[in-house]
């Protein structure tokens, strides 16, 4: 079967992630930096705005606004030298990575939003760190002005990633309410675990400034035109989702939560993206779960 083509957006801001083969840990600290440097180099060379990015112990995030070229003028060269180096620096033979890599378009401001913080926030989320202060490779740096590297930083598009942040004409709000996101859905995880129990979760100040310049830089050149099951999986999911219970986040159905009510709305929201074409594989990752629950919910 041919390889699906991928969607040309030039304009769009677009959130890519890639595995090492068999999720092996080759990514150790001392190479970390080294394939964030090839990252930016890459943007710069391609043309591609590097918005943010972190480096696992197996595999990426880049957020990137594409430019006029395909994604493979980025990603080639990125995979292509990491491969190499870590090849090198393993003894390693045959594939680096796990399948192609993967991209998404952000559907709205908000989805940008939330992708930048959940970049940053992976390390926390592997029990790497407590705080994603305390992560040296990763953008967060970048995005607070601390411990970062200021020649990386002009390879780094910081400013338009936090522009989206903004809730006023100040470039002030901005990193105060990047901040704000990035509590947020910190206080989300912990509420999730148990440590907040009885809290209540107080959303971050609404970014009307930043929205503004997503309809008037971004909005316009977004795909117009597309069956609906090429449209992003989030946006889907999360108009679905406010169909089902308006009250639920996204965010605690794709938690691993296994409380009654959301594992019943996450398996509803499952089976109505599958009859809108959705592949089970992409479901099985996007929300966490495994491709036979997926399946199972296929024949139910």
């Amino acid at each position: 079967m041919a390889k699906p083509r991928r969607i040309h957006a030039p304009g769009c801001i677009v959130h890519i992630t890639a595995r090492t083969h068999g999720r092996k840990p080759w990514f150790t600290e001392s190479l970390r930096s080294r394939v964030a440097t090839e990252i930016l180099a890459a943007g710069q060379a391609s043309g591609h705005s590097v918005l943010a990015f972190v480096i696992m112990p197996n595999h990426f995030h880049i957020v990137v606004r594409q430019c006029t070229q395909e994604l493979s003028a980025l990603m080639h060269r990125v995979m292509h030298r990491s491969a190499a180096l870590l090849r090198s620096s393993h003894c390693l033979q045959g594939h680096v990575y796990q399948r192609r890599y993967w991209s998404g378009i952000c559907a709205d401001a908000a989805h940008v939003r939330a992708t930048i913080a959940y970049v940053h926030l992976n390390p926390c989320r592997a029990d790497l760190c407590s705080e994603p202060d305390a992560y040296v490779w990763s953008s967060h740096h970048h995005y607070l002005q601390s411990r970062a590297n200021p020649a990386d930083g002009d390879k780094l598009d910081t400013s338009s990633g936090l522009r989206l942040f903004q809730s006023d004409d100040s470039p002030s709000s901005a990193r105060r309410n990047y901040l704000a996101h990035v509590h947020y859905q910190m206080n989300v995880d912990r509420f999730l675990a148990g440590e907040l129990i009885g809290a209540r979760l107080v959303a971050p100040e609404t970014c009307t400034a930043g929205d503004a310049h997503w309809a008037a830089e971004y909005a316009p050149a977004a795909p117009t035109e597309r069956p609906e099951a090429r449209r992003p999986l989030y946006d889907v999911a999360r108009a679905l989702l406010a169909q089902l219970d308006p009250h639920c986040p996204l965010d605690l159905i794709r938690s691993g939560t296994h409380t009654r009510p959301v594992v019943t709305i996450r398996r509803n929201l499952i089976a109505a993206l599958l009859a809108r074409g959705y592949r089970g594989v992409a479901l099985a990752r996007f929300f966490g779960v495994s491709q036979t629950l997926v399946s199972q919910i296929r024949v139910s």
